[in-house]
């Protein structure tokens, strides 16, 4: 981890860098330690830490209607052995690779019918992974596109380098 941290603070000190996570930006910046990185969490709905000159907070707003999901989902299938629930910070992961046949079955059929009722939320599904998260026109890519403005970086020589293995790393 030390070798990560010592690129990513040599890069840094030429080109802005972003690290988007999954993770609340307070949590990645204090396992990181660096303060010349942007951080950018949630797929980009939150965007640095509250009182930085560029922080965006897109997914205020639905915390509510997430609360009320991973609330329903707990109830519903948080007991079914193999399946596991994971809130973030502007989001909700269901991953139920490890569940029997019948449980992946109940667990689709419960995810279809509460994205059929969720009108706040969005579920995105990616094989035996699925997320509930704002259903806005906003992903990581769009927040790349905003922070590029937002640092002032130069569009034509702009170089993203993303690195990862979800779905949405393709945004």
């Amino acid at each position: 981890f030390q070798r990560l941290r010592t690129a990513l603070r040599t890069v840094s000190e030429r080109w802005p860098v972003v690290i988007m996570s999954k993770e609340a930006v307070s949590s990645v910046r204090e396992r990181l330690g660096l303060e010349t990185i942007v951080y950018a969490s949630s797929y980009g709905f939150a965007v640095g830490d509250p009182g930085e000159p560029f922080a965006v907070s897109l997914g205020r707003h639905f915390l509510p209607a997430i609360n009320n999901t991973e609330k329903n989902l707990e109830d519903r299938l948080g007991t079914l052995p193999g399946v596991h629930i994971r809130r973030l910070p502007y989001s909700i992961t269901v991953k139920y690779d490890e569940a029997d046949a019948s449980a992946v079955s109940a667990v689709e059929q419960y995810l279809s019918e509460l994205s059929a009722a969720e009108t706040e939320l969005r579920l995105v599904r990616d094989g035996k992974k699925a997320e509930f998260r704002p259903d806005l026109d906003w992903d990581k890519g769009r927040t790349l596109l905003h922070l590029a403005r937002t640092v002032h970086v130069d569009g034509s020589r702009l170089v993203p380098l993303f690195i990862g293995d979800d779905i949405t790393d393709e945004d």
